[in-house]
């Protein structure tokens, strides 16, 4: 059944793959900012991923600095403010990392961090990249050709995605407490240095 999508609508991205078996997940959201409802909200996930699952958009940059050796198996949109409705499935472009060697640590992580034009913690984020080769870090750092990869990403991490005349979607840091005030981001900061991500929930993964 189609259902209809209200302007200032929030849509949660989720890549989800795999390091050395443990599941790991890039979670991204978006502010649909068109001036017009919507009449088939899923419809217009299928539009937005078509956009984002390509190798120079977001999911191919994403792709571009995950170790050749980890999976990429899934991709899932869904619409979550104001009102949550069930998510959509697809499969990714590619299936495997591109970025060449192997990641023996699935708790390394790089981090992108995400800047709005608003002071305070709330309007900061970081994106944990996951699936970090060893052959990218060198005594708890990053090396050049991975930062790169990891500059290149910041583009459509920070970037307005545009699907079709009035149907945009900006880049925003979700507030989970007041998702109405969610700041767009206005850029992004690549860090050098080895993050360790922790693991969540029993079973899922990283």
């Amino acid at each position: 059944m189609a259902y209809p999508i209200t302007p200032n609508s929030v849509v949660e991205f989720t890549v989800q793959g795999r390091a050395n078996n443990q599941t790991c997940l890039s979670i991204f959201h978006y502010l649909y900012t068109g001036t017009s409802t919507l009449g088939d909200g899923s419809l217009a996930l299928d539009n937005l991923v078509s956009v984002l699952n390509a190798s120079g958009n977001l999911v191919g940059k994403l792709i571009q600095c995950i170790a050749s050796n980890c999976n990429i198996d899934q991709l899932r949109a869904q619409w979550i403010f104001p009102i949550r409705y069930v998510y959509n499935t697809y499969a990714p472009y590619a299936t495997f990392g591109a970025f060449s060697g192997t990641c023996n640590a699935p708790n390394a992580a790089a981090a992108l961090e995400k800047r709005s034009d608003r002071a305070g913690r709330s309007n900061r984020g970081t994106l944990h990249i996951w699936g970090v080769a060893q052959e990218a870090m060198s005594a708890g750092r990053l090396g050049g050709s991975y930062t790169v990869a990891m500059q290149a990403l910041a583009t459509p991490v920070q970037g307005s995605v545009t699907v079709s005349s009035g149907i945009t979607y900006d880049p925003i840091i979700y507030n989970r407490r007041s998702p109405a005030l969610s700041p767009v981001i206005r850029g992004c900061v690549v860090h050098d240095t080895i993050r360790t991500m922790r693991r969540r929930t029993v079973g899922l993964g990283i």
